[in-house]
């Protein structure tokens, strides 16, 4: 992904499309065609703003025909671009004026329909190999060697790789009875590859009985130093199967502890500058390219912080190591919610940034607004209350196509450029408050705060699945607005996150069948926000009691990674007024980093120290 994201960067487009059909072709499946038409979509784009109209007539007739969309509007929309005499007329066109920002949005559009093509699965990441698999068959060569020394030694040396191992002549006699007593130099060697865990190691004399831990640092061969010889010893069980004996004997199975970041020094944090704080954070999120956060207030105003290019980060990307600034139009324009028609005891907060970024849907209890990202001007409003939306996603195929969830339990698909509803989807009992659209399965998900999942089918808006939330609070009161439940697609878009207060559950998205399920144990703690990292092998958490949990999705379910203490990352003033994380966002790109909405108004961003690179894993204590 690294590699392409710097091909794409660098507008090779000739050299990207080299690199992609390494992997696929364009009648492969319908992604494969996606991903080829985007690539040679943005280089017709870039011809074009560069007047070349000749070159740009020429990618149009001579490179779409192979992978030409569904959508029969697309190649017209094309054409006509070619008779535009002021390219800025053109939203499209007007945003090749920053090519990096413009490569960077195609970059993680082709990065999400790769994540979800099954022609990359299993190419995308290299095999997991603990750091010592290397020096596992090296040693285990050697041991090889030395077994079949004419006169093995009892403490061996070796000092290069490059040549068979031999021992010399003295001592002879004594290593060889030596090595024919050890039982680990007689074993036969294990199958290349098959080491489940490399672990300890024994040197070759048998008289040492010792166990000598094997070093996970770089080994250094040279003429001045020598290492013993030593074998790994493969474990036959996972630590699932692990136990540990008590005082008394008995043995209890090993379950995974989270490691608890307490000190500020333990991670690096950031509170975004801010003039004003907003009143309580209820909606929060990155924008597509990773630059910006956008939050939305309990009052119903927008705020938007942005970082800047800098020598340190010439991408512009979100980072807590350098600060951002509130960005507003030179207008002094803000982006604010129409609240004249909400209930503010019962309002729900809810936004979408479209495809492309220009865009934003917005609601806080009232009517809908479409602001301009560019201008924060507000664009139109749609509908009047009641009843209000409480969630809200964009088409990925269609942009002026939106899923509206509203407080009467319906679903409205509408079509914001004709001003139309398009079809009314009815199945929940309470509020929608999550919708998600599978690009890659052609299915919209809804969840409610009935405790409800439903998959409708967008050809025909047919229901294809349907489950409950298992061990949630159903009331039907106003007041269990609480529990509403939300959901988040998985990117490789097979997988479903489902979560509430009470408990956070993983889903089959095709037939709602739960993969694996987690509740607080802890009486009265309740789950605020959760999101999955943009890689999805992390989950991420905060709770009422201002601790953030970091979960790794596993086959098995859901590992405690590690658990971020509030003192880690708030200042104690906040920390004795009460302030808790309200809502969570993962970077678009960054798997490691997350902002957090705080009840006080203001933003949070959390990393990994810069040395560890990643959250810290668990460690494993007895179940006692």
């Amino acid at each position: 992904m690294r590699h392409l994201e710097k091909i794409v960067l660098d507008g090779d487009w000739q050299r990207a499309v080299k690199y992609i059909s390494g992997f696929t072709s364009a009648n492969e499946n319908q992604l494969s065609k996606e991903i080829f038409f985007l690539i040679k979509k943005q280089k017709y784009l870039e011809t074009l703003y560069r007047g070349d109209r000749g070159k740009a007539l020429e990618i149009l007739t001579n490179e779409f025909q192979v992978c030409s969309t569904s959508n029969d509007n697309v190649p017209r929309e094309l054409m006509d671009l070619l008779t535009l005499k002021n390219f800025r007329d053109n939203e499209e066109l007007a945003n090749c004026a920053n090519p990096q920002s413009a490569r960077a949005l195609v970059f993680l559009e082709l990065k999400k329909l790769i994540q979800a093509n099954p022609a990359f699965h299993d190419k995308l990441n290299f095999p997991a190999i603990t750091r010592a698999r290397l020096r596992t068959m090296v040693n285990q060569s050697l041991n090889w060697q030395h077994k079949v020394c004419r006169n093995p030694n009892p403490n061996p040396e070796i000092k290069t790789l490059f040549v068979d191992h031999i021992c010399g002549q003295q001592n002879a006699s004594h290593a060889s009875s030596s090595v024919s007593s050890n039982p680990m130099m007689a074993s036969t060697l294990p199958t290349v590859g098959r080491f489940p865990f490399p672990g300890c190691g024994w040197r070759a004399d048998s008289h040492i009985k010792e166990h000598l831990p094997a070093s996970s640092g770089l080994i250094a061969l040279n003429a001045t130093t020598s290492y013993p010889i030593v074998d790994a010893e493969p474990m036959q069980t996972m630590l699932k199967h692990s136990v540990i004996p008590n005082e008394g004997g008995h043995t209890y199975p090993l379950r995974p502890v989270a490691t608890e970041i307490i000190l500020p020094t333990h991670l690096c944090s950031l509170i975004l500058p801010d003039g004003f704080s907003l009143a309580m954070v209820s909606r929060l999120m990155y924008t597509h390219i990773g630059d910006s956060i956008l939050a939305l207030g309990s009052n119903g105003v927008h705020k938007f912080w942005r970082w800047q290019s800098t020598e340190t980060n010439l991408i512009a990307k979100a980072t807590c190591r350098i600060t951002s600034k509130v960005w507003q139009p030179c207008a002094g324009i803000e982006m604010r919610n129409d609240l004249s028609e909400a209930r503010m005891e019962h309002a729900i907060a809810c936004f979408a940034l479209g495809k492309t970024g220009f865009f934003l849907l917005s609601a806080s209890g009232g009517k809908v607004s479409l602001f301009s990202m560019n201008t924060f001007k507000k664009l139109s409003a749609l509908f009047s209350c009641p009843p209000a939306a409480t969630s809200l996603a964009f088409l990925p195929q269609d942009n002026n196509v939106v899923a509206i969830g509203m407080d009467d339990s319906s679903i409205l698909i509408y079509n914001i450029r004709f001003d139309e509803i398009k079809c009314k989807l009815k199945g929940h009992q309470r509020s929608v408050t999550g919708l998600a659209f599978s690009n890659a399965s052609n299915i919209l998900v809804s969840s409610g705060a009935d405790a409800q999942l439903f998959v409708w089918r967008l050809d025909g808006w047919e229901k294809q699945a349907y489950a409950v939330l298992q061990n949630c609070p159903r009331g039907g009161g106003a007041e269990n607005l609480v529990t509403q439940t939300r959901i988040q697609l998985h990117c490789d878009q097979t997988r479903l996150l489902a979560f509430n207060e009470t408990q956070i559950s993983i889903y089959y998205v095709s037939n709602l069948e739960r993969i694996s399920q987690w509740t607080p144990q802890d009486s009265g703690l309740a789950i605020t926000d959760a999101t999955l990292s943009c890689d999805g092998h992390l989950l991420y958490a905060c709770c009422n009691n201002s601790k953030i949990c970091i979960f790794w999705l596993s086959a098995q379910g859901l590992i405690p990674r590690c658990r971020i203490n509030p003192t880690a990352y708030l200042p104690h003033h906040s920390i004795s007024q009460g302030v808790i994380p309200r809502v969570i966002a993962a970077h678009p790109s960054e798997a490691n980093q997350f902002a957090l909405g705080l009840s006080d108004g203001s933003v949070a961003v959390l990393e990994p120290l810069e040395s560890d690179g990643k959250w810290l894993g668990h460690s494993y204590a007895s179940r006692a």
